[in-house]
This record gives C-alpha cells, sequence and structure tokens, in this order.
C-alpha cells in the first residue's frame, strides 16, 4: 500500500490543499493521503486556530470530498496535534511509521518547503522514513528543484490553477467576505458558526 503523508497547520484547510494532495496521489499512484495538523511547528509561526478546531475542519472538508466518491482515501491524524512540545516532520514520519509498518510511505511538501528542506531538523532521516513528493506551485525566485529522480526519492507534482492561501482566507473571515470556492460549504459553515477567525 502507498501512503502519503501531508503535513500543515491547515489554517484553515482549503480547495488548493485538497487539490494539491490529488496531484500527489496521482503523481506517485497513492493509495491513502493521510493529513496531519501541527500542533506546536517548530519552524513558523503557531496557528491561528486551535488545533481542535483544525482537526474539525479538516474532517468536515474531507468528508465532503469522499462523498464525491474521488479516489484516493483521504484520512486525518492527530498525532502533531496531540503531541507535547514542538511539531517536527521528522517526528511526524517516525509515529507513522512505527504505526503503519508495512506501508510504502510518501511526504508530501510544496516546492517552497523543499526550497528549504536541507534546514529542517534531520532531513536524512526524514528521507529514511519516506520518499519526498513534491507538489510544484509557485517558487520562491531564485529556488529550483531537480528533475525527479527516483534514486533520489524525489518525485514532482504538478499543480496548476490554485492560487489560494490560508492567510487570504482568514483575511477575508475578519472583513467578513465570502470565502465560497475558496474552501468547503460545511467548512466554510463552520468558520461562520464558531466564529473561528473573527477578530
Amino acid at each position: 500500500m502507498r501512503v502519503g503523508v501531508f503535513g500543515g497547520t491547515f489554517d484553515p484547510v482549503h480547495n488548493g490543499h485538497l487539490a494539491a494532495a490529488r496531484a500527489a496521489a496521482s503523481a506517485a499512484k497513492l493509495d491513502e493521503v493521510i493529513f496531519v495538523p501541527v500542533g506546536d511547528p517548530g519552524h513558523r509561526q503557531p496557528p491561528v486556530a486551535s488545533a481542535a478546531h483544525r482537526l474539525a475542519m479538516l474532517n468536515l472538508a474531507l468528508a465532503a470530498d469522499a462523498s464525491s466518491d474521488k479516489s484516493p482515501v483521504f484520512s486525518v491524524s492527530g498525532v502533531d496535534a496531540e503531541r507535547d512540545g514542538q511539531t517536527f516532520s521528522v517526528n511526524t514520519l517516525t509515529d507513522i511509521r512505527a504505526a503503519r509498518p508495512d506501508v510504502a510511505l510518501f511526504f508530501i511538501l510544496g516546492a517552497d518547503a523543499y526550497a528549504r528542506f536541507d534546514t529542517w531538523r534531520n532531513p536524512q532521516r526524514i528521507r529514511e522514513l519516506a520518499q519526498l513528493l513534491v507538489v510544484e506551485r509557485a517558487l520562491p525566485s531564485g529556488a529550483e528543484i531537480s528533475t525527479p529522480d527516483e534514486a533520489a526519492g524525489i518525485i514532482k507534482a504538478p499543480l496548476h490553477g490554485y492560487d489560494i492561501s490560508a492567510s487570504d482566507i482568514r483575511s477575508r473571515c475578519q472583513r467578513g467576505d465570502s470565502i465560497a470556492n475558496l474552501v468547503a460549504p460545511a467548512v466554510a459553515d463552520y468558520i461562520a458558526d464558531h466564529g473561528v477567525y473573527a477578530r
């Protein structure tokens, strides 16, 4: 079984995240993609929404996606959101590998994150635990990704037409603007009902 691990703040999860997961799944022929929202990220500002809200929104988004009968299977793991202390990808993959020793793991990350990958905690161990699966969106100025090389553990997954950012969605929510077509309807309803990103 081929399983992708897709970490992030998902603050909130949006349609671009789902499109990236589908692009990665198509490129690597994945059977499942596990979305793993971080708790306390060690490399960036903490999320605005609580772990409980972000897990709830992910479950709503993936339930809506599953109802459309798409493949592969999308699931959510709270392994990082429930972890005490800071979250690092090497810990995430170690825990998932321990729980699922018999699957082939693929670590999904964006091209912008891959450009900084060598500065992460224990990148070599990450490569040992999972094959890198890089979703190609807009690259930061001067950043490049080498040609895909299975021996090097890199698969590239192109993604086009999804210029969506979670920070823009949060700003729209604070202004009272519509976020229709940016997130699943159930997620938009949840944000409004719980005032997740209200000032």
